[in-house]
């Protein structure tokens, strides 16, 4: 085979390639939805599989030291999950505090990041107009975000309270 065949062959492939990409995108509304769909039913699976991918070691040197592999695994599980649902018993109350506390020093937060806008803008009024409008549209993207953020309740008023009413 000659070279100009080898480049006819490897462009027609490309050209292929292309095409083919070029429907995969095209077709994207119909299969994304269908493959969020599958990743969010597998995720727990994957992440169990995570789960004891990390604890197989532990199980298997307790059955070296004489215990049966389904004690090794209870004891196992009893402890991490047990560890998990201590940690979320005594992180929770710190975690609604620190949430308070930002949502009573929000204004005085916002009032500090306007101010720095202000600055960072009369600093960069002499760069190029390309820089700017990055710059400004990262500042856009960073008040919409807080904006989303701003709009959700915080835990504590679905009825989660950091007191215990004993």
């Amino acid at each position: 085979m000659d070279i100009k065949m080898k480049w006819f062959y490897r462009l027609a492939f490309l050209l292929l390639l292309f095409i083919v990409l070029f429907v995969f995108f095209k077709l994207q509304p119909f299969w994304h939805p269908v493959l969020t769909t599958v990743l969010k039913a597998l995720f727990p699976f994957a992440a169990a599989a995570f789960i004891a991918y990390l604890l197989y070691p532990l199980i298997r040197y307790l059955q070296k030291n004489g215990l049966p592999k389904a004690l090794s695994v209870l004891i196992i599980y009893l402890l991490f999950f047990g560890g998990a649902g201590v940690a979320i018993y005594k992180g929770l109350p710190a975690l609604l505090d620190q949430l308070k506390e930002l949502s009573a020093n929000a204004p005085y937060v916002m009032e500090q990041y306007e101010n720095w806008v202000s600055a960072v803008e009369r600093n960069t009024k002499t760069w190029p107009d390309g820089f700017k409008e990055e710059i400004d549209q990262g500042f856009a993207a960073v008040n919409e975000t807080v904006e989303r953020i701003a709009e959700k309740p915080c835990p504590s008023s679905f009825g989660l309270s950091t007191r215990s009413s004993s």
